[in-house]
């Protein structure tokens, strides 16, 4: 459980910085003003920690404390592979000839 509950915040860690970076470039391609579009994702995520509590809490009691952090991790895990799965390769510098 402890090596789950590591992964899990490992892997909030990286998909929350760059969620909030993407957040912020479609704010701005879209005109949409960055301090709304700050507001809707805090709203987003207190939803899913209020919703990801009680349904945490409710397989924990069945189940155990386990399950619901394995769960989380399994699904950060996953999360991650599509993530670098769907980057373009990345391009190396050209090389300057002086």
């Amino acid at each position: 459980m402890l090596a789950a509950l590591i992964v899990t915040s490992l892997g909030a860690g990286l998909c929350f910085a760059p969620a909030l970076t993407l957040l912020s470039d479609l704010a701005e391609s879209s005109s949409l003003h960055q301090g709304f579009a700050a507001g809707l994702s805090n709203m987003a995520w207190a939803s899913g920690q209020v919703v990801g509590g009680v349904g945490g809490g409710v397989v924990a009691s069945l189940t155990g404390n386990a399950l619901p952090s394995i769960a989380i991790a399994v699904l950060l895990l996953v999360t991650v592979v599509y993530a670098f799965r769907s980057l373009p390769p990345p391009v190396a510098p050209q090389a300057t000839g002086s």
